[in-house]
């Protein structure tokens, strides 16, 4: 984690993020100077999260809930919760509403494909759902195919709508 940050440039590159569509990434890392996990949870808080959804950074919940402390002590970010959905808390400059617009420029990793802690998390609850202490690789594979399938879906479904408006505004993309 980083420390010594200037409080002020971190809520400005971030209301830049979401108020300009200003690029999430700055080569390596995002505009928080955080990469991996975190990188991916900060981006989340862009649109906001749920807590299900913010452990798909890979996080465990106490890391998670770290992390956005984190970002509110260290950053001095406002971060908010309202029926378990967390997001950066800014109005906007020019005239104070709170939903930011649909970003247009694309986000740095988009990635769709399991990581060890997605292979574990899926053993551990088809484990749960059987009630086996192993369960072979292929029906693990078989699990993430089809919950990476979901997820490769929304994901389309969410460019599609983007480009849509895109067209819809501007006549062409």
């Amino acid at each position: 984690m980083s420390s010594n940050r200037n409080k002020v440039e971190d809520k400005k590159s971030t209301e830049q993020v979401i108020f300009q569509n200003a690029p999430c990434s700055r080569g390596l890392k995002n505009w928080l100077d955080h990469s991996g996990a975190c990188e991916k949870i900060d981006e989340m808080l862009i649109e906001g999260a749920n807590m299900n959804q913010l452990l798909t950074s890979g996080r465990q919940p106490n890391s998670v809930r770290s992390h956005i402390q984190h970002l509110q002590s260290t950053h001095g970010l406002p971060i908010s919760n309202v029926s378990g959905v967390y997001k950066f808390d800014f109005s906007h400059p020019t005239n104070s509403v709170k939903e930011p617009p649909i970003r247009t420029v694309p986000r740095k990793k988009q990635y769709l494909e399991p990581t060890v802690e997605d292979f574990k998390a899926a053993a551990q609850l088809l484990s749960e759902q059987t009630n086996k202490k192993e369960i072979s690789f292929d029906v693990i594979f078989d699990y993430l195919e089809q919950d990476f399938s979901k997820k490769g879906q929304q994901l389309k479904l969410s460019w599609r709508r983007c480009l849509e408006e895109e067209i819809n505004k501007n006549g062409s993309f």
